[in-house]
């Protein structure tokens, strides 16, 4: 990079007490990080101990929500994503068993995996569930066992500090009017974290308590064209 480019960059950029800062249209002041230090958040809000295993495009915008930059944050998610473990639940029909499609799934290292010939009932619900908390759960009883119960308060909190894509917020948010501290946020202070104002907090809180009636009438709406859209669909079948 030339010192005139550099130069053109840098009103995007402000130093708070020696901590380099990106100046972003959406959010706060987004803390800058090193290649290695916004690897180690990824890896922290996938997998970590609250880890949703998202896409490469949510991943990277929850980096985005809790204060943190750095220039191949995008590639970096995709790259992570596409080392996670893949699966294919399928009934036990034969198409699914095929000499083909087993050497397919295994050239990209997809798991196969059938539902029980005992029930039968359960083949067209496998299909058709994708529910988000599920999914949490079975991902980390695979990677570490143990008790699903036990699972279950992180895979919740995952999924309440994951925006949606019916409001483009998060569940937390829409509560309590503001954004969860991910533990990432522990061991890297974000600008927010860093200059915390509990009074200010309550201030901008209760401020803040009547667009909460916007994000509700969005998600309202959105609810409607959806159920708009599957009764469409049904009359056309």
């Amino acid at each position: 990079m030339g010192s005139c480019q550099a130069q053109d960059m840098s009103h995007c950029f402000i130093i708070q007490e020696h901590i380099l800062y990106k100046k972003s249209y959406t959010h706060p002041l987004l803390r800058c990080l090193s290649t290695e230090e916004g690897i180690h958040i990824l890896q922290e809000i996938h997998s970590g101990c609250c880890g949703a295993h998202v896409g490469t495009r949510i991943l990277a915008n929850k980096a985005l929500r809790a204060g943190y930059f750095w220039p191949t944050m995008k590639h970096d998610a995709i790259r992570l994503v596409s080392k996670c473990e893949r699966e294919i639940i399928s009934d036990n029909g034969r198409q699914f068993q095929g000499r083909k499609i087993q050497e397919w799934c295994q050239g990209l290292r997809i798991k196969q995996r059938f539902t029980t010939v005992a029930h039968p009932q359960a083949n067209g619900k496998v299909e058709v569930t994708n529910r988000i908390l599920v999914q949490g759960i079975k991902r980390r009883l695979e990677r570490v066992g143990g008790n699903w119960a036990e699972e279950l308060t992180s895979v919740l909190w995952a999924y309440r500090t994951t925006p949606r894509g019916s409001t483009g917020e998060t569940p937390f948010s829409l509560v309590y009017d503001t954004e969860a501290i991910i533990p990432a946020e522990l061991g890297m202070p974000s600008h927010r974290v860093m200059n915390f104002s509990e009074e200010c907090n309550e201030n901008l809180l209760r401020k803040n308590l009547d667009l909460i009636e916007e994000l509700r009438e969005k998600s309202l709406s959105t609810h409607t064209k959806i159920q708009e859209y599957h009764d469409q669909f049904l009359q056309q079948k």
